[in-house]
């Protein structure tokens, strides 16, 4: 791809070699084919033979519900343990460390220096310039958790209270993490972006005693300080710019360092947990609740017209529903008995000016009849109970899923430990751990000052787990620099990426040998190097990830193919492989399915993990099930060692969704639809709670259509939005500001900013074609399509609390903070 200059590209004689390379296929196809194909791999097609599909997933029959159900080919019972005696993450984590002394374990960059820079559009950015990793050993971090565990019982901490960790992923995250747990103190995340209503009541509900945190997580403490019932310590991490200028009248406040040296003076002794003791509670965006400000439809009535009352919509998943009623309308619906199952209905004080006391009105039934205007409303948030055996047994399972894991990997930790996703990555390698963050990822990540390493650069991982979001980016960033540079470059690369995809997909004619050497070191390379270059295993999960952006990532970072899976163990030059994506919950310890190593196909989540069952459901109402042809469908049920104990202090709620069947065994219900392929391995193909019925009776998945509309390179973060008064859907779309902006200079379309071109009705209309475009190549029905958009300037980020940390929408914010956007799209 070269660099800024041109790079690699400048060179005369490989400028020579490649339109050499080009040449043969200029009219000379088959016989550059035939040579490449001849001279490359010839002898390697000889001892493999034809191509036969791999079971991975195996029927097998288990108890509950009447279902279609999988388990994992590679064993019969499941999975508990990585290793005898490891059945706790303390038990993990002392092992691993005594396994692995005098290896690197955590990795954290030096900040050498700071800077504010203004942008073209006046907004002001933080620009780091960070140094090299330094490094903690295995046998250091273990003595490190070891003094904070002590330190926490000579600060005070009682032995059966709680512990919360509110903080950015970092090495002392972890080192709190596993602390905790040498005194078998149960361990409430919460998310370091989470809005202070959801914080204090996550900390109130768990009744947390002792708060770990960052030093900049201080200010917004120190002004909800009145209401946290429950804290009595708070440990802030130290950074080099650390100021501690918060006062805390009702806490102690001390530094993680401090902390770790009351323990070192006052060692205590050990108090292990069992593996059924609870683990963590974790307080998430996918949790069933707050942090979410939802949507509720405002209710309209009027007596004699029964039309207005018919049952149209109905809440889902969510526990309590906070909507703003007048007395009268409510004690209408209760004359009329329309209910809502363990909903509670919250009169609005402002609509009683005549009668100042409030009333609560209790619904039982699944609807509600409403008209298309909406209100919001509170949705009280959950926290999911996992205990030292969930966690255990998920990475247990996962680590027979990556090939030979070990200390000469390096894993780049990035994505917040407060999601299950990254906790469980974390937990189960026994690599060297570098901390890095989305922000300061690559070189050209939007906190690294220009000339820096980014942290993929300065670490050379060979492991990292990614959420769809990172990578779509790193997609985008690599197409857009390629068609910038145009020309040879931008032939060479649609050439070369054709060509290993066909390879990658079995075909005899694709890029073998010597060409797909050619190729690596020509094309490729220069793409791997954004990761590292040494990347040979990517985890992705948290989300769907699109079939283009799969086929990508394994052309242009995996070199395995189908065809050298047979022999791949024996040639370890071979052993880069294609990126993994995985399917779990919070609630399953983000275990159900992970696809398999040598599984180059895309949209597939693989067979389920050996730690437990996967069942799909006939969900009739939706017209999905067990014995539709070719493949069962369903809902999705996962069974086995990685079922969680439920919600805290949500007994309704947690019966409602986690079954035990006769044999003991927990099943969680996910609310997803899949189906499964004839080799065993699960597709997610819709969402139950994401289906929703038009005016004329079609039903259309948003979320099938926003991972179709989100490969359009106008495309940085898309909401479909689609009304059941409607015969259509419409879209918010925050636009590629590089992208329109560059086809508005090539249009001369005259703008202020990028805030002024997204009103441009020209603007609007090429997106909007753009996206249709893209939805007839993926096949979508016409009432999928989006009728109309609405381009929105400003990127939804964790910090707009418009996404979650792991970039999943956060539908129910969206729609509330642009609904009037959305009321004029159907106008």
């Amino acid at each position: 791809m070269g660099d800024s200059n041109g790079g690699v590209f400048n060179s005369p004689m490989l400028k020579s070699l490649v339109q050499n390379y080009m040449s043969i296929f200029n009219g000379n196809e088959s016989i550059g084919i035939a040579v490449a194909f001849t001279i490359g791999l010839l002898i390697p097609l000889l001892l493999i033979g034809i191509k036969r599909t791999k079971q991975r997933g195996v029927p097998v029959q288990v108890g509950g519900e009447t279902g279609f159900a999988i388990r994992n080919h590679r064993s019969k019972t499941l999975i508990e343990v990585p290793w005898e005696g490891a059945t706790t993450m303390a038990a993990l984590f002392e092992q691993s460390c005594k396994k692995n002394a005098h290896e690197r374990c955590l990795g954290t960059r030096e900040v050498i220096s700071r800077e504010v820079v203004t942008g073209g559009d006046g907004r002001k950015f933080e620009k780091l310039h960070l140094g090299e990793y330094v490094w903690e050993t295995y046998e250091g971090a273990f003595k490190r958790a070891s003094n904070f565990a002590s330190g926490l019982v000579k600060l005070g901490h009682s032995a059966d209270s709680r512990a919360a960790i509110f903080a950015d992923s970092r090495a002392e995250w972890l080192l709190a993490f596993q602390g905790c747990f040498r005194q078998n103190i149960t361990v409430v995340t919460i998310y370091a972006s989470l809005g202070e209503e959801a914080l204090i009541h996550s900390l109130n509900e768990t009744q947390v005693t002792t708060l770990i945190c960052d030093p900049k997580q201080l200010k917004k403490l120190a002004a909800i300080s009145s209401s946290l019932e429950f804290i009595k310590h708070i440990i802030y991490f130290e950074d080099d710019d650390t100021t501690v200028d918060s006062s805390f009248d009702n806490f102690t406040l001390t530094s993680f360092s401090e902390v770790e040296k009351l323990g070192k003076e006052n060692p205590a002794h050990p108090r292990l947990p069992s593996k059924t003791d609870t683990a963590v509670i974790m307080y998430t965006s996918g949790s069933t609740g707050l942090p979410k400000v939802g949507y509720c439809f405002s209710f309209s009535y009027k007596f004699g017209t029964s039309e207005l009352f018919s049952p149209c919509f109905a809440l889902g998943r969510f526990p309590f529903l906070s909507c703003m009623l007048s007395r009268e309308l409510a004690s209408w619906f209760c004359l009329l008995e329309l209910h809502l199952p363990n909903k509670e209905i919250l009169l609005d004080d402002n609509k009683l000016k005549d009668n100042k006391t409030s009333m609560d009105t209790k619904f039982s039934n699944y609807f509600v009849p409403v008209l298309p205007s909406v209100t919001e409303c509170n949705i009280i948030m959950q926290g999911v109970m996992m205990t030292h055996g969930n966690i255990v047994s998920t990475a247990a399972a996962v680590m027979t899923v990556i090939p030979e894991i070990g200390r000469k990997d390096v894993y780049l930790a990035y994505l917040p430990l407060a999601h299950v996703f990254e906790l469980e990555a974390e937990v189960l390698t026994c690599a060297a751990i570098g901390y890095g963050s989305a922000l300061t990822l690559t070189d050209t990540s939007n906190k690294i000052k220009k000339g820096t390493l980014g942290d993929a650069s300065a670490l050379k991982p060979t492991l990292m787990a990614a959420v769809p979001a990172i990578l779509d980016r790193v997609r985008d960033g690599v197409l857009k620099k390629v068609n910038e540079k145009g020309g040879l470059t931008k032939k060479l690369f649609n050439l070369g990426y054709k060509r290993r995809l066909s390879a990658i997909e079995g075909s005899l004619f694709g890029a073998w040998g010597l060409e797909k050497t050619f190729l690596d070191v020509i094309v490729f390379k220069k793409i791997r190097s954004i990761l590292g270059g040494r990347m040979r295993f990517m985890l992705c999960g948290g989300a769907p990830l699109s079939r283009d952006t799969q086929r990508f990532m394994n052309v242009c970072l995996g070199y395995r193919t189908l065809f050298l899976s047979v022999i791949v163990h024996e040639i370890p030059a071979l052993k880069r492989i294609p990126i993994g994506q995985g399917y779990g919950l919070t609630e399953t310890c983000a275990g159900a399915a992970f696809s398999e190593a040598d599984d180059t196909t895309v949209g597939r989540t693989g067979p389920p993990l050996p730690c437990g069952y996967i069942k799909l459901v006939s969900w009739e109402e939706g017209g999905y099930l067990i014995t539709d042809k070719p493949m069962p469908r369903g809902e999705v049920v996962v069974g086995g060692h990685s079922i969680t104990l439920g919600y805290f202090k949500n007994e309704e709620k947690t019966n409602e969704v986690y079954k035990v069947d006769e044999k003991g065994m927990r099943w969680f219900y996910t609310g997803d639809i899949g189906q499964f392929h004839p080799d065993g391995c699960l597709e997610i193909i819709d969402r139950k709670k994401d289906i929703v019925k038009l005016q004329h009776g079609e039903y259309i998945s948003l979320g099938k259509v926003e991972a179709a509309l989100a490969s359009c390179n106008y495309v940085d973060s898309v909401m479909v939005h689609a009304d059941p008064f409607h015969s259509f859907c419409v879209a918010l779309v925050v636009p590629s500001q590089h992208a329109l902006e560059g086809w508005a200079h090539g249009a001369g379309i005259e703008y202020h900013d990028f805030s002024d071109l997204c009103k441009k009705e020209e603007a609007v209309r090429e997106v909007q074609q753009s996206l249709l475009k893209v939805a007839k190549a993926a096949k979508l029905d016409k009432f999928e399509s989006p009728a109309k958009i609405k381009l929105l300037p400003d990127p939804w980020t964790p910090e707009s609390g418009l996404v979650t940390a792991a970039l999943k929408l956060k539908r129910e914010q969206i729609k509330s903070k642009f609904k009037d956007d959305l009321n004029k799209l159907y106008q």
